[in-house]
């Protein structure tokens, strides 16, 4: 394995143990607090505190002269975020930790192999492939089984 990508690896693994820790703890924040949106809301409140802070101690500057240069679907990021986090939030007390990964993962991977297919919003496109398709068949097989129990 190339060391360039040890870094990246390593923080996508990290990243996705977050999300199974982070949606529990939201749950719970969510039940003394008001329900899913009210923790949806400050989960994205404190987090954007910590980024914040983090902006203000490394003094990176924010390019705010490059406003014009941006179109309105760029900003659409933080709400498909926070739509997220709500939904975590929201489901695993009902499908649990194992079932809500399985099928955000599913999810992921098939909107991603399209989005792979025709290059959106990427540099190049990576077709479709069998090899592909059959990894997608693989992954549903395994979102049931993991789904099973619940059902």
């Amino acid at each position: 394995m190339p060391s360039a990508l040890l870094l990246p690896l390593t923080m996508s693994i990290l990243a996705g143990s977050m999300i199974v820790l982070q949606a529990p703890i939201n749950a719970r924040l969510g039940d003394h607090m008001g329900g899913p949106l009210v923790a949806a809301f400050f989960s994205f409140f404190t987090g954007s505190i910590l980024l914040g802070c983090v902006l203000l101690a490394l003094r990176k500057p924010i390019l705010l002269e490059n406003i014009s240069l941006t179109s309105p679907w760029m900003w659409i990021g933080g709400t498909l975020g926070s739509m997220f986090v709500f939904t975590t939030i929201f489901v695993v007390p009902k499908l649990g930790a194992a079932g809500m990964i399985a099928l955000i993962i599913c999810g992921q991977i098939l909107f991603s192999l399209a989005v792979d297919h025709y290059g959106f919003l990427l540099p190049e496109a990576t077709p479709i492939s069998p090899v592909r398709i059959a990894g997608a068949v693989l992954l549903i097989i395994s979102v049931a089984m993991i789904m099973a129990p619940k059902f």
